[in-house]
């Protein structure tokens, strides 16, 4: 019975040190916002070159996750904390044009 009660309270802190560590974090482990927006570009063009099925989907974003260096587990926390407020989205997408117009503008200028 002592042996059940220490592995309780060792389990019991060690997922509290857990809860800790993840709510320090500023932001969870939320994908920075310009890094989410480049991330998001490059989805949407590779779904536009490669296709939309299943497979090439699970490609594309493993493909991304480690160009960027982020998890799926980032990746659905971001779309969370954008879902949970739409105005985010609002912003968001106002960001991506505005990064989608610079790229397109840069790109006239090259010689």
């Amino acid at each position: 019975m002592a042996g059940k009660s220490k592995l309780l309270i060792l389990t019991a802190l060690l997922g509290f040190g857990c809860l800790v560590a993840v709510n320090c974090h500023p932001n969870g482990s939320r994908i920075p916002e310009q890094k989410f927006v480049n991330y998001y570009i490059d989805l949407l063009g590779a779904q536009d070159s490669l296709g939309t099925d299943s497979l090439t989907g699970v490609r594309i974003h493993d493909f991304l996750q480690q160009k960027y260096a982020v998890t799926k587990q980032d990746v659905k926390e971001t779309l969370e904390y954008y879902s949970s407020e739409p105005k985010r989205w609002d912003k968001f997408y106002g960001l991506v044009l505005s990064e989608l117009q610079h790229r397109v503008e840069k790109s006239i200028k090259k010689p």
